[in-house]
């Protein structure tokens, strides 16, 4: 309010001035230039020239307008005083934008780190190392497991010769490259004793208990699903029990039990027993191994089923082929049909009296040429079996004809045919 005072007093009082000087009679404002050349003694109009005089100070207190004018700058510096908003605004403006940028950051930031969870936060330096070590690792393991499997599907792969291969030398094996059985091979069945085989033999079966023939294809014969007579190898509660509660043994093979398969803990107990069997086999230098009675559940009164047969013939398989062992699929050509081979891995088949019941395609249509086939003297109409399967394919695998308990050369019982 004082200002606006001095303002109103500053620039009225020219006017007030003005107005005072202007009463004064205008018609005497040209004397002075009338008497410019009069005496001194005529000073009286020179007193009246000081009163014109007035306008001049009247004009230098016009010039308080030009001070006021100066007062007048005060609303600039409110105006100054206003831009003080304006500087709080700028200081608002500056860290709201900038935490926003940091806020976006650390979710972008937890983002990331959700996927790598599975590692240590230590790991947050080096994610691009840490995602490297990621894609190697499923690298690794792609290549293990074709190698595992490779390993199996490596035996039937293998090229089958078309004529008697070279006789093998027994090696012990050691889990290498499985052997395949040569094709269309003379063959002998020695299960029941050893002799030396004839001269062109080039394929030998022989209990585990006896030697590897040198240079020859040598099948490593184990019962795998029961007792040997006399045998005490199995713990009584590996052997299968009947509805009574005693030993389930074989109503034709009197003196053999049945092992009990139905469960994984009994399973694994026999192949305890069976792995031992296939080192010595391997270690004697055989090239493949023949687990008989697989069919022990279509007689066991459905104690047993397939799948618990087919099971352990698998899990007998495995350990077999880790030791450079071929298997054979024993029998059941008709109950396993391509599961003997597909599922429990089997890589040839030893086929008893198929002509006799009418089965040999069920073998050949799974292994081809990789069969062994044997037919007994005491079936029915045995010769005229033998003869009706060496015409049938006796040019594409080994058939042979022999005396039912497979004695040696020095026995009476002695018998053997080949086509």
């Amino acid at each position: 309010m004082a200002r606006l005072a001095v303002f109103k007093l500053a620039v009225l009082l020219p006017f007030f001035l003005a107005v005072t000087v202007s009463a004064r009679p205008h018609g005497h404002h040209h004397y002075p230039h009338h008497h410019h050349h009069s005496s001194s003694t005529e000073d009286v109009p020179a007193s009246e020239s000081t009163s014109v005089d007035v306008p001049t100070i009247s004009s230098t207190s016009v010039e308080l307008p030009t001070f006021t004018s100066t007062e007048i700058d005060v609303p600039t510096f409110t105006s100054t005083e206003v831009d003080i908003p304006t500087s709080t605004s700028t200081e608002t403006e500056e860290p709201e934008p900038t935490f926003t940028s940091t806020e976006i950051e650390v979710p972008t930031s937890t983002d990331i780190e959700v996927p790598t969870a599975t590692f240590s936060t230590e790991t947050e330096e080096p994610e691009p190392t840490s995602t490297s070590t990621e894609i190697e690792v499923p690298t690794s393991t792609d290549v293990e497991v074709p190698t595992a499997t490779f390993t199996t599907t490596d035996v039937p792969s293998s090229p089958v010769p078309t004529t008697p291969a070279t006789p093998v030398p027994t090696t012990p094996s050691t889990g290498g490259t499985i052997q395949s059985l040569p094709a269309n091979a003379k063959f002998d069945y020695q299960i029941g004793g050893p002799y030396a085989p004839a001269s062109d033999v080039h394929v030998v079966t022989r209990d585990h208990t006896a030697s590897a023939v040198s240079g020859l294809y040598n099948i490593c014969y184990i019962n795998a699903f029961q007792t040997q007579p006399g045998e005490n190898d199995f713990a009584d509660n590996l052997i299968l029990k009947n509805k009574n509660g005693g030993k389930f043994e074989d109503p034709d093979w009197p003196g053999e039990f049945f092992l009990d398969t139905s469960s994984d803990a009994s399973r694994s107990g026999i192949l305890t027993v069976l792995s031992k069997w296939i080192d010595e086999c391997a270690a004697k230098g055989f090239n493949a191994i023949e687990p008989d009675n697989l069919d022990t559940f279509t007689r066991s009164d459905g104690l047993l089923t397939k799948a618990n047969n087919l099971a352990l013939a698998k899990s007998f398989t495995d350990y077999a082929h880790s030791k450079g062992l071929a298997v054979a699929q024993k029998n059941t050509g008709a109950e396993f049909e391509s599961d003997g081979k597909t599922q429990a891995g089997f890589d040839f088949a030893v086929a008893e009296e198929c002509q006799t019941y009418g089965e040999c395609d069920s073998y050949t249509d799974v292994y081809g040429s990789s069969v062994l086939e044997i037919e007994y003297t005491d079936s029915d109409n045995a010769q005229g079996n033998f003869q009706a399967a060496c015409s049938a394919r006796g040019g594409d695998i080994s058939v042979i004809l022999r005396d039912r308990n497979v004695v040696s050369k020095s026995s009476g019982q002695y018998h053997y045919e080949e086509c």
